[in-house]
């Protein structure tokens, strides 16, 4: 709850939620009263009523489900936004990497999916982009040498992050911003997978509809 509260936190200081052109829907999956409360109490104390509202599940429905009824919910309603933004509950956002995806979409109508360059706390490069996995990357990952490693670099799941904003195979889900429009064509997340491997496969849908999957490190 404390990192949500803490993501909570770095989300009110960003343009496009405090001018209120994005709201943010925080899902609580089945963690518990005391979570709910915490959170609700949050809400109203910082006065974030404006943009913030909190979903409760009574179940564990993943990172599928939780995802999916929230973008539910908001695709019945009035004012469907262009774009919806998967968060992880334990990020910390800047106000860059919130309107850098959305300005990157805006230039970008082919793209259906874009990532941000994921950080440790101190600055480390952590994950995402990658590549499908394919045989390539399997037979390297089961060795476990780093001659092959070496050899096989160019066919590894995980990429040296490029500089610059990248078309890619796919992107972590810790903050992914999707098109409506292509949710729209592909479906929503996969709800067979629960937690891990939703995003590889809502990326692999979307090349396979002819969107693409973008990498913008100008998102941290």
């Amino acid at each position: 709850t404390d990192v949500t509260v803490d993501c909570l936190r770095s989300l009110s200081s960003c343009d496009v939620v405090s001018s209120g052109k994005a709201k943010v829907i925080v899902w609580e999956n089945g963690t518990g009263a005391d979570a709910v409360t915490t959170l609700s109490d949050t809400i109203v104390q910082n006065q974030w009523n404006d943009w913030a509202e909190l979903l409760v599940s009574s179940t564990n429905l993943g990172f599928t489900g939780g995802n999916n009824r929230v973008i539910e919910r908001v695709m019945e309603r009035n004012n469907v936004p262009d774009y919806f933004l998967l968060l992880n509950s334990d990020t910390l956002v800047t106000n860059d990497s919130l309107t850098s995806l959305v300005d990157f979409m805006d230039r970008h109508p082919n793209a259906g999916v874009a990532g941000s360059k994921l950080l440790t706390e101190t600055g480390e490069h952590q994950c995402s982009p990658f590549r499908f996995p394919g045989m390539v990357s399997e037979f390297d990952q089961g060795l476990k040498l780093g001659i092959v490693s070496r050899l096989l670099s160019r066919w590894s799941v995980a990429m040296s992050p490029p500089d610059e904003a990248t078309v890619i195979d796919w992107v972590s889900g810790a903050s992914m911003i999707l098109r409506r429009e292509m949710l729209e064509q592909i479906g929503l997340l996969d709800e067979d997978y629960f937690t891990y491997f939703e995003d590889v496969d809502l990326c692999k849908r979307a090349h396979l509809a002819g969107w693409e999957v973008w990498y913008v490190p100008e998102s941290q």
